[in-house]
């Protein structure tokens, strides 16, 4: 399976890893151990890239096609009870907790370029018991994964746009002729999501760890999508849930949750996972080619 990826086109990183000659424990307590230690670290690193991302989370919140709008074209909705069933709110309210939702989800989950990759490589030590220096080790990957950066951010773009029309044209459709296939289709474009947003947990961490072009990182953070599909989906449920259930439960406090510590935090989760994952294909993947 380790073939299947092929990292060896180019070199890796640098990077400090952890000490040979300590004993080795499990991931699962190291995670809880690295959560508790590096606490308020992780929540340094999240305003660093919330405050970098703030021009995106502009641009997010202005475009997001979750809005009052939207959802006052849903069918068979009365309004008034909607606003009545979430607390004494008015739409313009419900409309800007809306988009701010979907630009922290989307900066949260999608990621935000280079600055992704900025706090992907102090996730990335913490998650190997190393250290990191939050400010110049952001600031270095950023630099150095400008460019790849801002290409999945386009990327990005691009696909919000594409699909947003694509559920637009195939729900209308759906109203006017009542077809299931047009069903059939939103539902094929939602699982494409998912796969694309488990994606991104690996694109970032290959990024920095590995030296690639573009489609190299986009094949195999697939691949290791598809591979490890089980894995992605409950880390991404446990993180979402998380992510969901602050906005639920802290209504207007959810945007300043994840400006302060929210989105590093569901970010960890899934890269303590990836970057364990990337590592130990990486070894199987070389501990077989020196076998032969």
């Amino acid at each position: 399976m380790a073939g299947m990826f092929g990292f060896f086109g180019g070199g890796s990183k640098p990077g400090k890893g952890i000490d040979k000659d300590e004993p080795p424990k499990r991931r699962f307590f190291i995670f809880f151990d690295v959560l508790i230690r590096k606490f308020f670290k992780i929540a340094q690193i999240n305003m660093l890239y919330v405050l970098v991302s703030l021009p995106y989370l502009v641009l997010l919140f202005s475009l997001s096609p979750f809005n009052i709008d939207m959802v006052k074209s849903l069918p068979n909705l009365d309004m008034d009870q909607l606003l009545s069933g979430i607390g004494s709110v008015g739409e313009g309210w419900l409309d800007v907790a809306m988009r701010m939702m979907f630009a922290f989800f989307i900066v949260t989950f999608w990621g935000s370029g280079p600055a992704s990759a900025g706090m992907g490589k102090v996730l990335r030590n913490y998650s190997k018991e190393s250290h990191s220096w939050i400010w110049s080790d952001f600031w270095q990957e950023f630099k150095s994964n400008f460019k790849q950066g801002m290409i999945v951010l386009i990327v990005d773009m691009v696909v919000i746009f594409l699909a947003t029309q694509a559920f637009m044209v195939y729900g209308g459709m759906y109203s006017l002729n009542g077809n299931s296939m047009m069903i059939l289709i939103q539902l094929v474009l939602c699982l494409a999501l998912v796969i694309y947003t488990f994606m991104h947990g690996y694109i970032y961490q290959l990024m920095i760890t590995y030296e690639g072009g573009m489609k190299s990182i986009y094949r195999n953070s697939f691949l290791f999508t598809l591979v490890k599909f089980p894995q992605n989906l409950a880390l991404t449920v446990v993180s979402m849930a998380i992510f969901f259930f602050m906005y639920i439960s802290l209504e207007s406090l959810g945007a300043a949750m994840s400006a302060l510590l929210l989105t590093a935090l569901c970010t960890f989760i899934i890269c303590f996972y990836t970057s364990g994952a990337i590592k130990s294909t990486v070894d199987a993947e070389l501990k077989k080619k020196n076998k032969q």
